[in-house]
């Protein structure tokens, strides 16, 4: 993430889980939806 202002670490995730395939997979297609429909998102 950008800030303007110095970010603190106050902890750390130990016991993340990631998004199954099938998730991501329906993730992916809905940006390509988007993206067909002319709204791409916007990442500067």
């Amino acid at each position: 993430y950008r800030s303007k202002d110095p970010l603190r670490v106050i902890g750390e995730v130990l016991n993340w889980q990631g998004h199954s395939a099938e998730e991501l997979k329906a993730m992916k297609d809905g940006l390509e939806r988007l993206k067909n429909l002319g709204l791409e998102a916007i990442e500067d």
